[in-house]
Formats: C-alpha cells, sequence, structure tokens
C-alpha cells in the first residue's frame, strides 16, 4: 500500500477521529466523511496514490539537503539557529474554498486597518462604547506617543496575517491576527523552489498560484506608501539583525523585491528627517518595512534600552516625513480580546456583518464573560491579552483563578476547537496531526500545520491574488513546514 492509502486506512468512520479529550470528531483535509477525496486532491489523485513511503524517504532526505544547501534556518529565542524543516505532504485547499476565504480575510484586513486608524485617530470605538477602554490602553501593544486625532497616516496597516483553523463542521475559524511585523513570505518562497525540485511532477499537477504577482503587489504597495511628490521613494527592510529568529525571511524577502537590508545602526534621524548611511554620504529614506517590533523602534521616546531602532524614529513618523509599515503601535491588534468584539467593530466600522468567524473568546474584564470563563476552566483555553505566561494553562485550577481575579484585564478565554487533521510524515509513515492554517500577508497543539503569511490591507490587486499562504509548520522546533498548500485556480 501507498502511503495516501495508509494514512485513509487508518482513519475510523472513515476519516474523522476524535480530537483528544474531546467528543467532537475532526474534520480531515484529505478524505470525505464518505471516504472519497476531498475535491482539492481529485486533480492529484493519479500522481499522489502512487507515492510510495520508500519515495517519500528519498523526497525528505533531498529536501533536508537543498535546505541545507541554501542555508535556511529558524531560531526561536534564546536558542541557536536549528535547520528549517520542510514536510513534503501537502496541505490542499481547491478554488471554491479558497475564494470564500480569501474574501473573508480580505475583508479582516480591511477592518483591522479600520480599527488601527480609529484607535489612533478619532476612537470612535471607545467614544460609542463598542470596545471597552481597559482592553485597549491595558495592552502594552498600544504605542500611547502615536495617538493623536487627526493622524496623518490613513493606511497604517499594510501587512496583516491570520491563524486559521477549521472547526469540526469545515468551518475557517480565526485563531489569532498577525499584525505586528508578520512573516512568512521568505520560507514559503523557499517552500516552493525546493519542492518544485524534489517532486517536479506532483507540484505541475498542483497548478499552484503563482508567488510573483504577490511580490510586485508587495513591492507595489510599499512604494506608493511613499510621499506623493517622489516618483521613486527609497524603500528599506528595518531588521533586528542577524540574531533575529526570522533572519532569513527578513534577507529572502528583502532580496526578492529589491530593497536594503539596514539594521537600526544604519539609519539616523537629521532634522525629522530618517537618512541611510552609504559609503559616499547620507541619503533620505522614505518608507520602512519594519521587522523590529514597536516598543524597540525608537529608544529616544520608547523602550531606552533598545539597540535596535533609530533614535527620533516616531517623532520622524508624527511629522510625516517616513512612513513606517506597519505603523509604529500595530501590535496592539494582536491582543487576543479584540477577537470577542470583531462582529461589533465590523459593524461600525465597515458597516457590514464580518465574513470570517473569529473562534469564541470571552474578555475576564466584561463581568459576565468573567463568571462564563471562570466556569468553565477545564473546557477553556486561558491566554493573557499581551501575549505572555504562555504557560499559564498548566497552572492548578485554584491558581489560575487566583491570577485571573487579581488582574481579570489581562486575560481571555477561548473555546478549545476540535482542529481539523491531515497526514504529515514522521520517518516511515504519515500520521494524522491537528491542522491549524494561517493564510498569509501583503497587498496570507498536539502536532499543528500551521501556514502563515500575510497580505496587503492596501492593494485590492494583491487582496485578489490567491497564493498567499506560506508554509505549514507540523512539528515543534526545530520547525517543520508544509512547503506548498494549494490554492486551486
Amino acid at each position: 500500500m501507498t502511503v495516501f492509502r495508509d494514512y485513509v486506512a487508518g482513519l475510523h468512520q472513515p476519516a474523522l477521529v476524535p480530537t483528544a479529550g474531546s467528543s467532537s470528531p475532526r474534520y480531515d483535509e484529505l478524505v470525505e466523511p464518505d471516504g472519497s477525496l476531498r475535491p482539492g486532491w481529485k486533480p492529484l489523485a493519479e500522481v499522489a496514490v502512487a507515492i510510495s513511503a520508500r519515495e517519500l524517504e528519498r523526497v525528505d532526505d533531498e529536501i533536508a539537503r537543498f535546505l541545507a544547501d541554501d542555508g535556511v534556518t529558524y531560531s526561536r529565542p534564546g536558542q541557536r539557529p536549528a535547520p528549517w524543516r520542510l514536510d513534503p505532504m501537502p496541505l490542499v485547499l481547491d478554488a471554491t474554498a479558497w475564494k470564500s476565504l480569501e474574501i473573508g480575510l480580505a475583508q479582516r484586513a480591511e477592518l483591522l486597518n479600520a480599527i488601527l486608524v480609529d484607535l489612533y485617530g478619532e476612537q470612535t470605538l471607545l467614544a460609542h462604547g463598542v470596545l471597552p477602554p481597559a482592553l485597549v490602553y491595558g495592552h502594552n501593544g498600544f504605542t500611547r506617543i502615536m495617538a493623536r486625532s487627526g493622524a496623518i497616516d490613513p493606511r497604517p496597516l499594510v501587512l496583516s496575517a491570520a491563524d486559521l483553523g477549521r472547526d469540526a463542521d469545515g468551518e475557517w475559524r480565526v485563531l489569532a491576527d498577525r499584525t505586528q511585523a508578520p512573516s512568512g513570505l521568505g520560507y514559503a518562497a523557499e517552500n516552493r523552489k525546493v519542492l518544485s525540485r524534489v517532486m517536479p511532477e506532483l507540484y505541475r499537477e498542483a497548478d499552484l498560484h503563482r508567488m510573483a504577482p504577490y511580490l510586485w503587489a508587495l513591492r507595489s504597495a510599499l512604494l506608493q506608501s511613499g510621499p506623493e511628490d517622489l516618483a521613486d521613494p527609497r524603500v528599506v527592510v528595518l531588521s533586528p539583525g542577524s540574531h533575529s529568529e526570522t533572519f532569513y525571511d527578513q534577507a529572502t524577502i528583502a532580496a526578492n523585491l529589491g530593497f536594503p537590508l539596514v539594521q537600526g545602526s544604519d539609519l539616523v534621524v537629521r532634522d525629522g528627517w530618517v537618512l541611510m548611511r552609504t559609503p559616499l554620504r547620507l541619503e533620505r529614506v522614505d518608507v520602512i518595512l519594519r521587522r523590529v517590533d514597536s516598543a524597540w523602534s525608537d529608544p529616544l521616546e520608547l523602550r531606552g534600552d533598545s539597540q535596535l531602532g533609530v533614535a527620533g524614529l516616531a517623532e520622524a513618523v508624527r511629522r510625516g516625513r517616513v512612513r513606517v509599515v506597519n505603523s509604529l503601535g500595530a501590535g496592539v491588534l494582536e491582543n487576543p480580546g479584540l477577537l470577542a468584539y470583531m462582529d461589533a467593530m465590523c459593524e461600525h466600522l465597515l458597516g457590514e456583518a464580518l465574513r470570517l468567524d473569529s473562534v469564541p473568546t470571552w474578555w475576564c474584564g466584561d463581568p459576565e464573560s468573567l463568571d462564563h470563563v471562570l466556569g468553565r476552566l477545564d473546557e477553556l483555553a486561558i491566554r493573557t491579552t499581551d501575549g505572555t505566561g504562555v504557560q499559564i494553562t498548566e497552572l492548578a485550577p485554584d491558581l489560575l483563578r487566583r491570577r485571573i481575579l487579581a488582574a481579570p484585564h489581562r486575560y481571555v478565554g477561548q473555546l478549545r476547537l476540535p482542529l481539523s487533521q491531515a497526514p504529515a510524515w514522521s520517518r516511515g509513515r504519515p500520521g494524522p496531526p491537528t491542522s491549524a492554517c494561517a493564510p498569509s500577508p501583503c497587498a496570507t497543539a498536539p502536532p499543528t500545520v500551521r501556514c502563515s503569511g500575510a497580505w496587503p490591507a492596501s492593494a485590492t490587486a494583491a487582496a485578489r491574488w490567491a497564493a498567499r499562504t506560506s508554509g505549514c509548520s507540523s512539528r515543534a522546533p526545530p520547525r517543520r513546514t508544509r512547503g506548498w498548500p494549494r490554492c486551486g485556480r
């Protein structure tokens, strides 16, 4: 039997199995409940079904060799760079499924941009009671020095990303929004390149959407972010440096877009203008694609101990003399407490219903939601609003309850979804991990499949481009990704 037949044979009824600790079945990304292939897999069936375990072992070895030759690494904070790992088993989305998802993500990108404009501008969400002030002002991502009425930048959010997962009914849910400095595009490009070499026939049959239009759209969006009176604005990619966990991704983006990769020490602010040091002279910078977190971007007005940013950058932004993408303070949108209010914010700011639902979330700063969370601690995933305290779910219930009651505005409870499953290659046989897919930026737990990337919230042409997914990670560190989630035409 081949690996795909082994996978199907190992499933129960015939393709849906319960999640550990849950009576709800999982949605299977490969097989329908009646045992037939999902629509996205049918065009690949003739090639995919014939793949044997020995063939996948060969592919796995070649993938590792190509990634090593290209020097692709990923490092977690405080750890040494580890080899990037790529799973040869693809996550396949057919055109119909992707189309509805694409529309929902495009709307969400526009909504997130509108929220950011409002929170740092007129603040009607707070004035009209749509959002509780404590949820915003109590989050460490809210950068107060950038909040002012009549804000200059109507498009503070050029890139956004979303972590997605399918529930037991096969419906997509947003698990988290990524707006601080969305990453993944460089790894997506590398994944595509490697898999086109090691599995050329299957890669051709997949009929993937190309990444080139996306890269052109991203480049265009960044150039259009510059001052209107400049025909050729200078754009740079600001990186924390080689110690950053996603440095390879940053360097690849800079190379593909044709923009200089710089660090904070390469830039200086003079008379409110941001200038780049070159061998001959200082040259003006008009747009900065920021991969440094907001808090570390300006040691003069933000974190004084930062050696990653540019002193005076915040003042240059306030004067409108440089555009930072995404804007300083965009990290406030990563507050998971906002997920509980997305529907109301969409109605208030866009005048329409939210197309893509979030994972059910309760912010403990609201008394009714606090009671709901405290009564279901064993059923909900507890998170802090600022992203710290990752291990809080491992605390004893009584200790966890005391922590929440001590500062309820810092916690949210989220429903534990029985996420979908898809085959992942583990040496010797394919297994069904939980699947959480995050289509990427510009314009897209038990073992998890995660596709990450980014959308350009400001480019409608890019929003129509449907291949924004990067690789999917299927295991804990070192990160291993699915190289080519397929979005059918």
